[in-house]
């Protein structure tokens, strides 16, 4: 058994909600008390348009998934099959795109056949065919290198290292029903054992329950048998015999049958009992749950790269040097090593206008929230510096930040 080898050493979640975040960068000493008043609206400005920018996105959403969505009350819409395929497409697209904005990260193919092909640590073994999904896609956050250790048998109890995805997400359509998608999110996933949140897996007996309905099958033939050969003289002479022996043969089959379909019951309840604790949300909930993720993730991006670019004004920062700045604080601050998305945060900021670069240009990110159209790269070495937060609250309301665009185009970073 071994562990699958994935993962950047950092993360770009940061694991505080934007209140906690908000709270120790009001306590940094450098902020005067006449700061801290303007900085706390700016950032519930901040957070306000963040809200209101994605709940557009999840109507959206919500709109695009509906046709194939498995849990639907009303009716379909009869859409041309062209026009289903198309707005699957976009679905997928919008899909990937919040799952980025939320940290996620995509698992690629390969990694996810290694998942399924592995033994399993938890000892319900399942297996599933990767055949049986026309479109199968795996995303996780917040993954971490974990030991278990068996009790027992004794000699086999050294440490097992194994990966955990504290989130995971699914998008899958199956073969069997290719006009469903389903939509799936857990918590705490053993990545060695991915193939047990899939929705079309196979549950297979381990050795050790399987040698014990054979050796009992086995015992009980072998008692029948012998009583049969001890008492050939009477079978032969009382026909009570023989169907005495042949009742044993028939109760040890039939015990080992139903010993069977118990072994494959507890089997069942164990899978579904660990996926009721481990799942968070299913199908169209996912859309609510990841935009809200999304939503968490920006606010802070966006605070604290405002922050640090206002509070050491004084300092020239390039994105690149923003990132790493960033990345100091946050192990300063709270012990945690971050993979900050600084080009995305800078072109957010200068979007909205709570930034400016020293050279002109559009920066080289996308801003999320907004339909804005541009793949320049970054100016060489531009420098960011951000206006003071009453400027900034003032730029930030007239900017507007596309919220009177089409939310579509926003949904699908059109």
């Amino acid at each position: 058994m071994r562990a699958i080898e994935l993962l950047p050493s950092r993360e770009r979640f940061l694991p505080l909600k934007p209140a906690q975040l908000l709270e120790r960068i009001l306590q940094d000493p450098r902020l005067a008390p006449a700061e801290q008043g303007p900085l706390r609206l700016l950032a519930e400005r901040i957070a306000a348009r963040a809200h209101v920018a994605f709940r557009r996105r999840t109507e959206r959403l919500k709109e695009l998934y509906d046709p194939v969505d498995p849990d639907r009350e009303t009716p379909g819409d009869g859409l041309p099959p062209a026009e289903l395929e198309r707005q699957r497409g976009e679905l997928f697209a919008a899909f990937r795109r919040l799952l980025d904005e939320g940290s996620y990260r995509e698992l690629p193919r390969r990694q996810i056949l290694e998942c399924v092909r592995l033994q399993n640590y938890g000892g319900l073994t399942v297996e599933a065919n990767l055949d049986d999904y026309l479109d199968l896609a795996v995303f996780y956050r917040g993954a971490e290198r974990h030991e278990q250790r068996r009790a027992w048998p004794a000699w086999r109890g050294r440490a097992k290292t194994c990966t955990i995805f504290r989130r995971a997400a699914l998008l899958v359509r199956s073969a069997e029903h290719p006009e469903h998608v389903h939509l799936k999110l857990f918590k705490n996933i053993v990545a060695e054992d991915l193939e047990m949140v899939l929705p079309r897996v196979r549950v297979r007996m381990r050795w050790l329950d399987g040698l014990k309905i054979g050796s009992g099958l086995a015992a009980s033939l072998g008692m029948a048998a012998w009583k049969a050969l001890t008492t050939a003289t009477a079978i032969l002479l009382s026909p009570l015999v023989f169907l005495l022996t042949l009742a044993a043969l028939l109760a040890a089959m039939i015990r080992a049958v139903f010993a069977y379909l118990s072994s494959q019951t507890r089997y069942m309840q164990a899978l579904s009992a660990n996926l009721y604790f481990q799942n968070l949300a299913n199908n169209a909930g996912v859309l609510s749950y990841l935009v809200d993720s999304a939503e968490a993730e920006e606010t802070k991006e966006l605070l604290l790269a405002y922050f640090l670019l206002y509070v050491e004004r004084a300092q020239d920062y390039t994105p690149e040097a923003l990132g790493r700045r960033v990345r100091q604080w946050a192990q300063a601050q709270f012990n945690l090593e971050i993979d900050f998305d600084v080009r995305q945060a800078v072109a957010t900021l200068v979007e909205r206008g709570l930034a400016a670069l020293s050279a002109p240009g559009p920066v080289g990110a996308r801003p999320r929230t907004s339909a804005s159209s541009g793949d320049t790269p970054l100016p060489p070495d531009p420098i960011v510096k951000a206006y003071d937060p009453p400027a900034a609250l003032q730029r930030l309301e007239k900017a507007g930040d596309g919220l009177d665009r089409d939310p579509a185009a926003s949904a699908s970073g059109g």
